[in-house]
């Protein structure tokens, strides 16, 4: 089964989007190459808060955009490594490594 290409409209949205949150995927990278994890958890917690919050409002909006290619294009950005629950587990380790490293 061929998917369809994304209307203008969902490329409008889908580039807002990724601009919206390439920021803040920034900082928390920065936060990570720093050895700051409980920043990058934060980080990651707002950015999948701000990403459930956008698509609750195209979902119930009533301008019929979100169908089954915004819906995929969606989840592509939803499902990035840095957002993914294991890179969460990652820096919730090396943050406890670390304080055990700093009581030393």
């Amino acid at each position: 089964m061929k998917t369809k290409k994304l209307t203008k409209k969902q490329e409008l949205i889908i580039d807002t989007i990724k601009k919206a949150i390439d920021c803040e995927l920034s900082v928390m990278r920065d936060f990570y190459n720093e050895g700051d994890y409980k920043l990058v958890d934060h980080c990651r917690q707002n950015i999948l808060s701000n990403l459930s919050g956008i698509a609750s409002y195209i979902i119930f909006s009533n301008n019929k955009v979100w169908d089954e290619r915004l819906k995929n294009a969606y989840h592509d950005i939803r499902h990035m490594p840095e957002l993914h629950y294991s890179y969460s587990m990652k820096c919730l380790e090396n943050s406890q490594i670390k304080e055990k490293q700093n009581e030393k």
